[in-house]
């Protein structure tokens, strides 16, 4: 039963990365780590930012909406401290990357609204006339969430 299930989530991988990837159009933006470390430390000036490129590809938040809706249905089900919200927030991260060649969708921990620890994602879009970035819930795909960043790396 096991290896069955893992090859049904090979094949919903495979025929997505070969029919349905790529399908989705999007403008894509770009901006130096230092504008965005910048952009990070005025915004959130008590968290740890780590940047780990050196330069950022990402697009609007109506075409990110998009892209994580399509991430959403490769998800496998939460379960407590196995499959968990850090482990969300890394396969959004690495997927988006590798999938549609965006390093926008970044990877933060924090606290959620009743104090405890929490991983998810900070989202950099391009907005009306300036770069600006939103809190993206790894587990449900929402975005706009309201979480308090201690650490972010990318």
């Amino acid at each position: 039963m096991k290896y069955l299930r893992m090859i049904k989530q090979a094949f919903v991988y495979l025929w997505n990365m070969i029919f349905n990837r790529g399908s989705i159009q999007f403008d894509v933006y770009s901006i130096g780590a230092s504008d965005v470390k910048a952009m990070f430390n005025l915004a959130l000036p008590t968290a740890t930012v780590t940047l780990l490129d050196w330069e950022y590809a990402f697009t609007t938040l109506k075409s990110w909406q998009k892209i994580i809706d399509e991430m959403m249905k490769d998800m496998n089900p939460y379960k407590k401290d196995v499959h968990d919200c850090d482990d969300f927030a890394s396969f959004l991260s690495g997927h988006v990357s590798n999938d549609y060649k965006l390093n926008g969708c970044l990877t933060a921990t924090g606290k959620d609204d009743t104090g405890g620890a929490h991983a998810f994602n900070v989202i950099i879009y391009q907005g009306k006339d300036k770069v600006e970035f939103t809190i993206l819930e790894p587990q449900t795909g929402v975005l706009n969430c309201k979480y308090a960043v201690s650490t972010l790396r990318g």
